[in-house]
Parts: structure tokens; C-alpha cells; sequence
């Protein structure tokens, strides 16, 4: 019963932050720095790849819970104009 609670804390708190104009903007960074670059190492270091694993899983399930569809992560931008 606890945990339920607060994964439907979570989830509703994660809801809220997906349909604010913020919250987008950190999916879409979250999408573009973690999940859409390899996970792979360039230089082969085994920890490295692992850690980037982790950041690539994590963002991932928070997009994912978030329930954001990817139309409209496409449509955000995160290019800044200048006085931004």
C-alpha cells in the first residue's frame, strides 16, 4: 500500500511537470543529451558505457511515465534566441 502510494505520487507529480511548458523542455534535454546518443564509450571503458546505461534507462522511464507523446517532443525546441 505505501509503495503505491507513492508511485501514484510520483506519477501524478511526473504528470504535472510533463504538461507544463518546463517540464517539456526538460524531457526533450533529457531525450537528446541520454537517449538519442549511444550509450557506447568511445573509448571503450566498460564503467563509462555502464554509467551511460544507466543515464540513458533512467531518462527513458521518465519520459516514458511522463506519458508525453513523441509528436510532440518533436515540436519543442531547445534552441534559444538571443535574450532568452
Amino acid at each position: 500500500m505505501f509503495i503505491e502510494t507513492r508511485y501514484r505520487k510520483f506519477n501524478m507529480a511526473l504528470s504535472r511537470i510533463a504538461t507544463s511548458e518546463d517540464g517539456k523542455i526538460v524531457l526533450k534535454y533529457l531525450h537528446e543529451e541520454f537517449v538519442e546518443p549511444t550509450a557506447l564509450s568511445s573509448d571503450n571503458n566498460v564503467l563509462k558505457t555502464g554509467v551511460k546505461i544507466g543515464y540513458k534507462e533512467l531518462a527513458q522511464l521518465l519520459i516514458k511515465a511522463s506519458k508525453i507523446k513523441d509528436e510532440e517532443l518533436d515540436l519543442i525546441s531547445l534552441n534559444t534566441t538571443q535574450g532568452e
